[in-house]
């Protein structure tokens, strides 16, 4: 059901910054050590796919995720949607990046 040509099946795409707020010390009581708590926030913007349920719009994405000394993630990577626009002005609900192989 999807189109043939590949340039009409551009979904979408993904912008943010993270800024690291925490970096735990040997004692923490909460973080592992040396573990850096990271902030997120990022904008996915939609393209309208023909044949699909994809609409166009943008979802907005914000939260904190944990990672190890070397930039891995120490849990489920899950932020909070914010808001969003169009077909989406009433996004609600969480979004999960998929684990890195």
């Amino acid at each position: 059901g999807l189109p043939q040509n590949p340039n009409q099946r551009l979904a979408g795409t993904q912008s943010g910054f993270t800024t690291i707020v925490r970096i735990a010390g040997a004692s923490d009581r909460f973080f592992p050590a040396n573990s850096r708590l990271v902030e997120y926030l990022g904008t996915y913007k939609f393209n309208a796919v023909p044949n699909t349920p994809l609409q166009k719009g943008q979802v907005t994405a914000r939260g904190v995720h944990l990672l190890d000394s070397t930039f891995n993630p120490l849990e489920l990577v899950t932020f909070a949607v914010t808001g969003g626009t169009e077909a989406y002005a009433n996004a609600r609900g969480q979004v999960t990046e998929p684990k890195r192989r």
